[in-house]
């Protein structure tokens, strides 16, 4: 349509040129020749110049809708150009996407491999150790325990009566008090787990969520260490001012124990 429109105004600025030059010849010098009977010329001339500028017009609006059919491929080009490069940015991506998959698939095999590895060593070549005794890190307080041969866990004793071996026992409405040893028992009121501590992260994680002092840990501590874990109730042994309990886990210092294979001597009551 802007084409059509600027060939329309050359075609007009033409004519105008030329009417204008033909007032200028019929009021100037050549008045005696219009006057004399070129008059004939004068029109011819005008026609042939009108015919020449059709033929120009024509032309022109060829050159223009070239142009135009040039621009409207050059974009069809472009946009070309531009979903090609969106589908290969795609197909990289998918392929780096695809890599890390694999790659990560190939990292995970390899840890799975190692950890089964290790724990064939483990219980093949290095049986669970086995503890005697605990020493508190609170005040150096020992006691004696005894692995149970039917598991991991431990009885923590603490004196003879009238030859009767005495351990901690927890109840089921979460006291303590000592009982007559009953390592074969299946009950859970005299089985403690010595667990393992190593970082800040495993402290967090055995102790009791709803205290308000657990949230924070202390500035200083020293790894490792072992909390002695009632498996009736999860609540840790401890020891203060050589008073035993058995309450929540907290990050106090007198629930830090430390395992000694060592042996010791564990006292008769007076009365005997």
């Amino acid at each position: 349509m802007e084409s059509n429109n600027i060939i329309g105004l050359l075609f007009i600025l033409i004519i105008f040129f030329i009417v204008t030059d033909y007032c200028k010849k019929k009021r100037g010098n050549n008045i005696e020749a219009f006057a004399a009977g070129n008059q004939e010329d004068y029109e011819k001339n005008i026609q042939t110049q009108i015919e020449e500028l059709k033929k120009a017009r024509k032309e022109l609006k060829g050159i223009v809708s070239t142009q135009e059919n040039n621009k409207y491929k050059n974009n069809i080009e472009y946009f070309k150009k531009i979903n090609d490069a969106i589908e290969k940015k795609h197909t990289d991506s998918n392929q780096k996407r695809s890599d890390a998959i694999t790659n990560s698939n190939t990292i995970i095999t390899s840890i799975k491999e190692k950890l089964a590895y290790l724990n064939n060593f483990n219980v093949i070549d290095m049986p669970h150790q086995e503890f005697n005794s605990i020493r508190s890190l609170q005040n150096g307080t020992k006691l004696v325990i005894e692995k149970n041969k039917d598991g991991d866990d431990y009885l923590v004793k603490l004196n003879k009566d009238n030859d009767t071996e005495k351990c901690l026992s927890v109840n089921s409405n979460g006291t303590y008090n000592l009982e007559k040893c009953d390592p074969g028992s299946d009950s859970d009121q005299q089985k403690f787990d010595l667990v393992n501590i190593t970082n800040d992260s495993m402290y967090k994680n055995n102790l009791e969520k709803g205290i308000l002092s657990n949230k924070t840990l202390p500035a200083i501590v020293n790894y490792p260490f072992n909390l002695i874990k009632s498996k009736k109730n999860k609540n840790c042994v401890g020891i203060f001012n050589n008073e035993l309990s058995v309450t929540p886990c907290e990050t106090k210092k007198s629930h830090r124990w430390e395992p000694l294979e060592e042996h010791i001597y564990c006292p008769r009551d007076e009365n005997e």
